[in-house]
């Protein structure tokens, strides 16, 4: 006997609603959306991104991650970019 199909339908947060919607144009790597988050670092900033990419077949796609700048003395420590998909 089969089950009935069942979906789910997670809430999504604003800034990932938002990227759904939107284009896949631009250049590869170009930023199209960012918002700034909290972190407990000092010294740091960071966002979230999403930014044109493309799949292995050569089509652009949107991907997203987060971006942290570590600063001290005003010099740029270091920077991550960290992909979530």
């Amino acid at each position: 006997m089969l089950s009935p199909a069942i979906y789910a339908d997670p809430p999504v947060q604003a800034f990932y609603a938002a990227v759904l919607k939107m284009a896949r144009a631009g250049k590869l790597g170009q930023v199209i959306k960012q918002e700034s988050i909290a972190t407990s670092i000092t010294g740091a900033q960071a966002w979230k991104i999403a930014y044109i990419s493309s799949d292995i077949s050569g089509r652009k796609t949107i991907s997203t991650g987060n971006h942290l700048r570590v600063v001290f003395h005003d010099l740029v420590l270091r920077e991550v970019i960290k992909g979530l998909s």
